[in-house]
């Protein structure tokens, strides 16, 4: 049997922001361009954070989830970011590397515009 036919093609980009806590916050804003809007009743900081959703974008869906993670070893936190690209609908197997490029180049900007200049310092090794 020859598969022709495809309902669905995805690419799953997972990173974690590895952060030492202060104060016990999760420091979200030190590292995302990300703001939750919440009635004026909840303060602005988290202690902890599990987010997940999933948005109708241009060429499929995207799963996003977004919270923090524990060292199972003790040896620190991570903010956790996951984006899960999907096209789906009748695809043709033979299409399978336009579709994961797609998905890449969607994975690749979802991530990329929710990284703060805090993010990219973090990265160069200075101080946030």
């Amino acid at each position: 049997m020859r598969l022709g036919r495809l309902k669905r093609t995805g690419l799953r980009y997972i990173n974690a922001i590895r952060f030492v806590p202060q104060e016990h916050r999760l420091p979200l804003s030190d590292y995302l361009n990300l703001t939750l809007k919440l009635p004026d009743v909840f303060p602005g900081e988290f202690k902890n954070l599990d987010l997940a959703f999933v948005s109708i974008v241009k060429g499929g869906t995207i799963t996003t989830r977004i919270g923090r993670m524990e060292a199972e070893d003790g040896s620190g936190d991570a903010i956790l970011l996951d984006f899960d690209f999907a096209i789906e609908g009748d695809l043709d197997v033979k299409d399978i590397p336009v579709y994961l490029d797609e998905s890449h180049a969607s994975a690749k900007a979802f991530f990329e515009s929710v990284l703060s200049e805090g993010y990219f310092r973090y990265v160069k090794g200075e101080a946030i």
